[in-house]
């Protein structure tokens, strides 16, 4: 097994913030890198705004879900948020990443609160979107102007990358969807470089090994396995089954696959060569910090 997993959660308190954050710890080890990285990745802050964007026949639902995503302490995530993001920089990694959902729903209000945080971030960070980055549930804006907000963040790629000299990582944006064929060439490009990738996704893949995965997503989501794969509630198409191709491969470049969307906290392997590592919500205050490290 190429990708060997540590963990570890610790409580810590910077000087400069007052809200406590958990981290949790994660270690990837991948053959033939030489130099030692830190990233930070969190998914699932579902911020949420209460506002006058919000419908009238909405906002009881609004309101109760400002107080479902909201840390021990009774935080709410658009509190919370605020504070972490001026707490990421303290950590002094090499890249933060985003892994989806950070709002609830997409208003002028939730996608601003965003925006604000992301303004206190130095460190280079990636972010792909999920559904609840783009629904317009309960308001009265477009998708089409969500998106256009998005875009004004960071362009609202297809596919986002980062290279780390020794590795890439790779970013598929909006995996709740089916894959693109645009997108699909991006991937087959990026992963044809012949580096190792650890792969950021919003929604997790079945593993080809086991499907402890999928039980403990029917358990927890009332009978559904809330994942990409084979009899799982998010089927592939063509295209998309041709990403997940890419990934199972034998010869496959990816390594490690961050993603969230469950908001409960998995770790499991696809193949015998990649590994995937599942988040809590960072609405609940936790962060991981992933140390990627050349092979023990």
């Amino acid at each position: 097994m190429l990708c060997l997993l540590a963990t570890a959660a610790l409580k810590v308190v910077l000087d400069h913030a007052s809200k406590q954050l958990t981290v949790a710890e994660h270690t990837v080890n991948i053959p033939g890198i030489t130099g030692e990285y830190d990233l930070i990745f969190l998914a699932d802050m579902h911020i949420v705004v209460e506002s006058d964007e919000v419908e009238e026949e909405s906002r009881e639902t609004v309101s109760q879900r400002s107080g479902l995503f909201a840390d021990s302490d009774g935080t709410a995530s658009a509190s919370l948020w605020a504070d972490m993001a001026r707490q990421l920089d303290s950590f002094h990694a090499d890249a933060i990443l985003m892994g989806g959902d950070m709002i609830d729903f997409a208003s002028n209000a939730t996608i601003e609160c965003l925006k604000q945080g992301l303004k206190n971030i130095q460190t280079p960070w990636m972010y792909v979107r999920a559904d609840h980055d783009y629904g317009v549930w309960y308001g009265t804006m477009e998708k089409d102007e969500a998106k256009a907000l998005h875009a004004e963040i960071d362009e609202n790629k297809r596919v986002y990358s980062m290279d780390m000299g020794e590795f890439l990582i790779v970013g598929v944006n909006n995996n709740t969807s089916q894959i693109s064929q645009k997108a699909l060439n991006e991937i087959k490009s990026l992963f044809s470089q012949g580096k190792p990738v650890i792969l950021m996704l919003h929604v997790p893949l079945e593993s080809r090994l086991d499907d402890e995965l999928n039980q403990k997503s029917k358990e927890v989501w009332q009978d559904r396995a809330l994942i990409w794969g084979e009899d799982t509630y998010y089927e592939p198409n063509e295209n998309t089954q041709a990403f997940l191709d890419l990934v199972y491969a034998k010869d496959s470049p990816v390594r490690e696959v961050l993603s969230g969307h469950l908001h409960f906290l998995y770790d499991g392997d696809l193949t015998d060569t990649v590994h995937q590592h599942v988040v809590n919500p960072a609405y609940l205050g936790e962060i991981i910090l992933v140390h990627v490290r050349g092979e023990k």
